[in-house]
This record gives structure tokens, sequence and C-alpha cells, in this order.
């Protein structure tokens, strides 16, 4: 009976029952198999307790004391557990201060894993605190943990140190098998905006192999194939996340880029057209992908029709005016084209498509001095865009001068 009430004690957690008294040192001693099952098999702080308090009364101080020990090292990393786990909370909340608060506290602890204060400092470093996230991740002597090295990989990457972003990423990548899947999401995002799409890929499968079926990673999955070119990869996964998704916008977006990208324009334009009839209020984006789609395919009365239900709406827009300009051109409409695309350099000077077009329209009718003109007065305008340095440079090198062509394109 006494086996008994102490076991249901115990495992209720009461580190204290009331008949651990003298007079019962005896019974107490020959239980010491009760306490040593729930000990081994439940692992509570209380059973620990109730242990080394039988030892005790029983006269056996060193077993006694060497589990108290034994207790008091597992309320460490009880306390090492609830404090990295406040940090945590408290950082993805948005409370940075209590998050720091609690980290000051904890850090008189010694052994709170290092996977579990990289973590922490990746949600300081996505909330701007980079200063501590700096400091947290050098105090970590753990340094090969992938977690941690995938903290650094964000933390350089925002520092703008694209060589120690690499780096890190890489020995991350080393150890990604290691890594929960949130953390190998996170990866495979940091290799993809540090050029690095084979390992990404890499890592997606990883991720891919435990999660089949959950939708960011057959997402990031496509992204990362159609990174390295393998756009039939990335189709497949597109598919896969329509099947899941068949009416989510973004995931028809994605779909339709996938298939633009690997050339599938029928299929592209089918789903640009299925984007419009899935919202009451298309969004200019979803028309302007539509008339391009439309022009690939020399479907130039639907892309009229298109860039003229955009500029009814809105007659500054743009990019409607440079897609109505294509199409005009493309019917042997020059000198309307020629006017719709100077609107479009007027309106949406600071984008790359117009002025594209532009040259384009100039180069087809043989005015290679315009050509250069345009191009020249776009990367003054909007000096950010890379694809009209790139153009320019081109331009200079089929003319022949190489020199200018260096300069552009570095």
């Amino acid at each position: 009976v006494l086996a008994g009430q102490v076991a249901r004690k115990i495992w209720k957690g009461d580190p204290n029952p009331e008949f651990f008294t003298q007079e019962n040192s005896s019974y107490l001693s020959n239980l010491f198999p009760v306490f040593e099952t729930i000990h081994s098999t439940k692992k509570l702080l209380a059973a620990d307790l109730a242990l080394a308090e039988a030892q005790l009364i029983s006269g056996n101080g060193q077993k006694g004391e060497s589990t108290l020990e034994l207790a008091w090292q597992k309320s460490i990393q009880l306390q090492n557990s609830l404090a990295s786990q406040l940090c945590l909370v408290a950082g993805q909340l948005g409370n940075t201060d209590k998050s720091h608060e609690y980290w000051k506290n904890a850090q008189y602890i010694p052994t709170i894993p290092a996977e579990n204060r990289a973590e922490l400092a990746l949600t300081w470093i996505e909330q701007g605190k980079i200063k501590e996230s700096q400091a947290l991740l050098d105090n970590i002597e753990e340094k090969a943990n992938p977690t941690v090295q995938l903290a650094y990989a964000r933390l350089h990457i925002l520092q703008a140190n694209h060589d120690s972003a690499i780096e890190a990423a890489l020995l991350a990548v080393s150890g990604a098998e290691k890594l929960n899947v949130e953390m190998q999401v996170l990866l495979a995002k940091c290799l993809l905006e540090i050029g690095l799409a084979y390992q990404a890929n890499q890592v997606v499968e990883i991720a891919r192999k435990s999660h089949p079926n959950r939708k960011d990673i057959i997402h990031l999955s496509a992204k990362a194939y159609a990174t390295v070119g393998a756009f039939s990869q990335a189709v497949q996964a597109m598919h896969l996340a329509l099947a899941f998704e068949p009416e989510h916008i973004d995931t028809f977006r994605d779909f339709a880029l996938m298939h633009e990208l690997a050339g599938l324009w029928p299929a592209a334009l089918d789903a640009r057209e299925q984007i419009l009839t899935l919202q009451n209020d298309p969004t200019p984006a979803d028309y302007h992908a539509l008339a391009k789609c439309a022009l690939k395919l020399d479907r130039t009365q639907k892309a009229q029709k298109v860039c003229q239900t955009l500029l009814e709406k809105n007659p500054e827009d743009g990019l409607a005016h440079a897609l109505l300009g294509e199409t005009l051109a493309e019917i042997g409409e020059q000198h309307q084209a020629e006017e719709h695309l100077q609107k479009a350099v007027q309106y949406a000077p600071d984008q790359a498509y117009p002025w594209l077009a532009m040259a384009q329209f100039f180069r087809k009718a043989g005015d290679s001095t315009e050509v250069t003109d345009s191009l020249r007065k776009a990367v003054q305008i909007a000096p950010d865009q890379a694809e009209l340095h790139l153009a320019l440079g081109q331009n200079y090198l089929s003319a022949g001068s190489q020199s200018q062509a260096l300069t552009s394109l570095r």
C-alpha cells in the first residue's frame, strides 16, 4: 500500500510526500526499486527529489547527495530550455526589449544550446538588431553548428559582406540535414539571394524528403530549379503546387511565370487569362503580364485589347503604352507605335521595359543612332536598371566599340 501511495505521489509530481519520516525509513529502504524505476522512465525532477529524500532518511547520504546533484543539473537544463524559449518567443512576437532582458538573465546559465542561441540571433537580425545579433553569435563557441553558420550568413547578407555570406552559407549547407525544416527553408532562400542556386536546390531537396507536400517548399523548389535553368522540373513543381492550391492567385502567377521561363507560352497565356478570371478587380501587373504573353504568341489583337483596357483605367500607365507601342509596331502602325513609346518613357522613366521597347523599335527601323541615343538617355535617367546597362553595352559591341561596351557592362 505504501509503495503504491509513494509511486502515485511521485508520478503526480509531489516532491515531499508527508510520510517521508524517520519512522518509515525501513519501508522506504525497500521502495528504492520503485523510485528508481520511476526515476529512469519519467525522469521527473520530482522523482529525483523524492529519491534523494528517501535515500537521506534511510541513512544513505552519498547516494542522496549524488541524486540531488543530478536533480540540480536537470534544473539547470530546465532553466536553459525555459530561458532560450522565452528569448525566442519574445523575439518572435516582436518584444525585443523583453527578449534582451530574458537573454541578459540567461547569460549566466552556461549551457543554452548553440542552435537556440543562433535561432534567437536570426530573430534579432530580422528585427534589425544587428549589433546585438553579432555579439550573440560571436559568443557561441560551437561555430561549426549549421544553425550558427546560417545566422552568420544572414547577418553578412544584411551587412553587404558577400564573400563572408557565401562562406558561412556553404558551411551551413554541409550540415543542412541536421537543420530543422524551417532553418532549411531559410537557408535555401539565403542561398538563392547570394547566387548559390545549385546549393539552394540541394537544400530544398533535403527539405522535400521530410515534407514532400509542404506548399512553401514546393514553391521554393520551383524557384531553385528555374534559377539553375532546370525549367521542366520547375514546371513540374508548380503543377504540384497548383494541385494543392487550384484557385490561389500567387500560385497561378508562379505557375504562369515558370511556363514563360520554359518557353511554354500557350500554357502561360492560359494561366494568365485564368488569373484575371479569379479576381474581381485584376491588378495592372496581371494585365501587363497577359499582354506580354499575347505578344509572344503574336496575338496582337488580344494584346491591343488588353492595353486599351489598361489605358482606359489609367491613361498614364507607362508600361501599357510600351506594350501597345510594340503591338502597333507589329501590325505596321509605326507612327502610332512611336507615339505610345514616347509616352511610355515619359510616364515610366525609371522602368527598363519602356526604354528597351523604344530601342528595339528604332533597331527594327534601322536607325542605329536613335538606338544608341535612347539607351544612353535611359541609363542616365534610370542608372539602377542593370538591363539598360547591359543593352547599351551590347549595342556598343555590335557597333564595334569595345572600350565603350566594357564601361557599360561593368
